[in-house]
């Protein structure tokens, strides 16, 4: 498996959070979240982002319902990725990215985060969630 950062993205129409795996791409660390103020805006921050950090992989999170039906934010997910793809030229994968905000939601109020607090923090874990998803899905492929 090739060695480096990978980036997990949970995209959303007011804020983007994001996080980073370990050079190992065993554990994913939540880092942060950029205000989504439009395509253009987001690629420019995450192409900054993507070079601080030098990642060669960006997993998205699918938004897929419960029915299974793609969400109306996938159209605008798959734009941001192939713009970034451009930009960057890091590989893009989607992930079925369902529960990961409620699963944040627990985490956070589990440590004791105030609900207020916790909306600044919720993408971030969220995505750190999907990145870590993928990361052991991986790690158990090459065992």
């Amino acid at each position: 498996m090739q060695k480096g950062r990978i980036l997990g993205i949970d995209f959303g129409t007011k804020r983007i959070g994001f996080a980073v795996s370990d050079f190992d791409c065993v554990i994913a660390l939540p880092v942060g979240f950029v205000e989504n103020k439009g395509l253009g805006n987001a690629v420019a921050d995450f192409c900054e982002i993507c070079k601080k950090y030098e990642i060669f992989k960006i997993v998205f999170g699918k938004p897929i319902g419960l029915n299974k039906q793609r969400g109306d934010m996938m159209a605008k997910i798959e734009e941001f990725g192939k713009l970034l793809k451009r930009k960057t030229d890091s590989d893009i994968l989607f992930e079925d990215e369902r529960f990961t905000s409620v699963q944040a939601g627990k985490v956070l109020k589990s440590v004791g985060i105030k609900e207020k607090r916790q909306r600044s923090e919720k993408d971030s874990i969220a995505a750190a969630i999907l990145l870590q998803t993928y990361l052991d899905k991986i790690n158990s492929e090459s065992d």
